[in-house]
């Protein structure tokens, strides 16, 4: 007969708590809690991380007590860029998080830095995020061998993965490549493989700006000149691409109009004419450099301190790169693009351009700039009144033959000696010429001892003569017209038709051809007509009839 269980026997039965190791009790702790926003860490680097940086030469700020942020995270570096006027504060920190989930890749970009390959031709990859392990033997070697290429300048056939897994290799290993070093060689590659790969342009935008913040360089303004106009709308910090001023004059004018107009020129309809297309393309930018130099040197980017503007972010996103890598960059800066004052003063200096240009091609003005400064409008019109004056003066070569600059007078000053020879020389060619026996007792050569005082009389009487003509013109004031003109224009301005008609008719013409010949006179003396065809007649222009009135009394 079996043994009676009980129940508490039978509830043991499920208590595996015998099983189970024995917890040990927690360590009693006596000290308050702490938040991550009041640690403060008082660490200076040792000697050897110091010289292994300067070494480098990547670092243009100076050591500093590291620190933790509001966040908890371990402050790297902070700086004041000396160079770039529109970034005010750059702190560089450590990512929170402390797993390594692609530490394998930098052992693995380490251990192959200087593994080189044989030539090949070109072998297709392809990985959303490419890395040294998912090659196989072709690819691996194809890669090293275009690296290769690259190292020595020559950038042949890639794909966006080959080209992703290279600049991957740049950012992580900075212990092998200097940050000098490898913002030129991201840069050489980006310029190179752009117009292939041309979805490159918006990551390399973001992640050139990040290497050179979290290592203190300068904008490579120097690398990516020729293409920076075509990348303003990925910049994600567009200020940064803003370095010194004197950096300015390299920086096509396309950048700053992209950055901060709200007006661009490349929308005009006038480009979609080849006519026109060349003109805008040559001269826009151009006559946009030296009022942007004005705008970007003297002092006017100033902003008010509320204008300043910060952001934080995770470098590097959307790349292959490990914890120690990522950093988190915190940014204070001045913002061009929000800036109100900016944008109306660049908006209005490219439409200001524009209407000169259009000036020029004599095609109607359309846009309004009217508050604009002086200053900038006087720039823009130096540069567009060479123009003018440079096509003057190609048109008059093309409309002269170029014979007619044989017959031009040589310049010369007023010399009575030079007269003297050249009426001598006259004397001889006419005896040369005339026999003897016509030559008059007239006909003779002014004796030399008294040439130079008649010819000074002569000239003396030339310029009286002409005075005495001068203000005989301005004593007559009848501008070559008749008696009969000057009755004619005074029967229409007492509005006596009959009369004018009457006058006409005796001179043998019509009041319209009378009219004709008085207007003529008026164009060529007052500047203007003054008479005018109307249904009723000939009628003196009711904007000139003051005029008129006066002109009538003194004649």
């Amino acid at each position: 007969m079996g043994r009676f269980i009980s129940d508490d026997e039978r509830d043991d039965f499920w208590d595996l708590s015998a099983l189970t190791p024995k917890r040990k009790n927690p360590v009693p702790t006596f000290s308050k809690r702490v938040e991550l926003s009041e640690i403060t860490v008082s660490e200076e680097p040792s000697d050897e991380t110091k010289k292994s940086e300067q070494a480098k030469g990547e670092s243009s700020f100076s050591f500093q007590s590291v620190k933790r942020n509001e966040k908890g995270q371990k402050i790297c570096s902070s700086y004041e860029p000396s160079d770039n006027k529109f970034i005010k504060k750059v702190v560089i920190s450590e990512e929170s998080q402390g797993y390594n989930f692609y530490g394998s890749f930098k052992k693995d970009a380490e251990r192959y830095y200087n593994e080189t390959g044989e030539k090949s031709g070109f072998v297709p990859y392809f990985s959303s995020v490419p890395q040294y392990s998912q090659l196989n033997e072709e690819q691996k070697n194809y890669y090293f061998f275009w690296r290769d290429c690259i190292r020595r300048g020559e950038y042949i056939k890639c794909d966006y993965s080959y080209f992703w897994l290279y600049i991957y290799e740049v950012v992580n290993l900075s212990s092998q490549i200097s940050p000098k070093e490898g913002v030129k060689l991201l840069c050489s590659v980006w310029r190179e493989y752009r117009k292939q790969l041309p979805a490159i342009d918006k990551n390399m935008t973001a992640w050139v700006c990040d290497y050179c913040l979290i290592h203190g360089l300068s904008c490579p303004l120097e690398e990516i000149s020729s293409f920076v106009a075509e990348i303003i709308e990925f910049m994600p910090l567009k200020e940064f691409y803003l370095a010194s001023s004197s950096s300015f004059d390299e920086i096509d004018a396309d950048y700053i109009m992209g950055v901060a107009s709200d007006y661009n020129w490349h929308m005009s309809k006038l480009l979609n004419s080849e006519k026109y297309a060349d003109m805008f393309l040559t001269h826009m930018n151009a006559s946009l450099k030296e009022p942007f130099r004005l705008l970007f040197e003297n002092g006017e980017t100033s902003l008010d301190t509320d204008e300043v503007r910060s952001i934080r972010y995770s470098a590097f996103s959307r790349s292959l790169c490990g914890y120690f890598t990522r950093k988190s960059i915190y940014v204070e800066y001045y913002s061009l693009s929000s800036s109100e004052k900016i944008r109306n003063t660049v908006t209005q200096t490219v439409k200001y351009a524009e209407n000169r240009l259009r000036a020029f091609l004599s095609v109607k003005s359309r846009l309004s700039a009217h508050t604009l400064r002086e200053d900038y409008k006087k720039a823009i019109d130096e540069y567009y009144d060479k123009l003018v004056c440079k096509r003057e003066k190609e048109n008059e070569l093309k409309t002269r033959p170029a014979y007619e600059k044989l017959y031009d007078a040589e310049e010369r000053s007023l010399s009575f000696s030079y007269a003297e020879s050249i009426e001598r020389s006259s004397w001889d060619i006419a005896r040369r010429l005339a026999p003897e026996d016509e030559l008059s007792e007239d006909f003779s050569p002014v004796k030399e001892e008294i040439f130079v005082d008649e010819a000074s009389t002569a000239f003396e009487n030339v310029a009286e003569n002409e005075q005495k003509s001068a203000e005989n013109e301005s004593k007559d004031n009848s501008y070559g017209l008749s008696s009969s003109h000057i009755e004619f224009i005074r029967a229409l301005s007492e509005n006596d038709f009959a009369r004018a008609s009457e006058i006409a008719r005796r001179a043998g013409e019509t009041p319209e051809g009378f009219s004709d010949k008085i207007n003529e006179s008026f164009s060529d003396f007052f500047g203007d007509v003054i008479i005018e065809i109307t249904e009723c007649g000939c009628a003196i222009i009711s904007d000139y009839e003051t005029e008129v009135a006066e002109w009538l009394k003194e004649n």
